[in-house]
């Protein structure tokens, strides 16, 4: 019986850790649109809300971003921590609360969670996922 308790125990208490995450580094939302266009998407719209959509978050900018700007389309909600304990708890409740994964997910980037919801076409996921993979997101 102990054979089969110890590996699923240890499984269990990484799971509830968490994915890792991004270093709290300064960076900017122009970085992540030019990344996005060097990915091969087309930058839509960038939108600010100064209040910030998430709890604790002090800024929020939507970029909608697509393959072309009439298909095929996501919405990034970026939002800005000033802590990065903040930025992490924003990102675990975005986890949370986007199940299953189809419904969202979410990436730690500087002091920014980027969540990605829309339509999520698999051309337009593959292109963000390695977009957002050469900036570092995690």
């Amino acid at each position: 019986m102990v054979r089969w308790f110890v590996p699923v125990v240890l499984a269990t208490v990484l799971a509830a850790c968490g994915p890792g995450r991004a270093d709290f580094e300064n960076r900017h939302v122009s970085e992540l649109t030019r990344a996005l266009r060097a990915g091969g998407l087309e930058v839509c719209s960038v939108a600010a809300n100064p209040d910030g959509l998430a709890n604790q978050a002090i800024s929020t900018k939507i970029v909608d971003a697509g393959i072309d700007c009439h298909d095929e389309r996501v919405s990034l909600i970026v939002d800005r921590f000033a802590e990065a304990e903040d930025r992490d708890q924003a990102a675990r409740t975005f986890e949370a609360q986007a199940r299953p994964r189809g419904d969202g997910v979410v990436w730690t980037w500087g002091p920014f969670t980027i969540f990605a919801v829309g339509d999520r076409e698999d051309s337009v996921m593959d292109r963000l996922t390695e977009a957002l993979d050469r900036l570092g997101a995690v």
